[in-house]
C-alpha cells in the first residue's frame, strides 16, 4: 500500500468507505447547524 500511495501522491487512510461516509456526514450535519446557529444569534441581536 505504501507504494500504491507513493504512486498515487495520496494518503493513505486505513478505514473502510463506509465509516468515511458517515464521517463526512457528520461533519456536514454539524456545520449546517453551526450556520444555523449563527444565523439564530444574528437575527436575535438585530444584526
Amino acid at each position: 500500500m505504501y507504494e500504491i500511495m507513493k504512486l498515487s501522491g495520496q494518503e493513505y487512510v486505513d478505514i473502510y468507505a463506509t465509516a468515511a461516509k458517515r464521517q463526512i456526514a457528520e461533519a456536514e450535519k454539524a456545520a449546517k447547524e453551526a450556520v444555523k446557529a449563527e444565523i439564530a444569534a444574528r437575527e436575535e441581536s438585530g444584526a
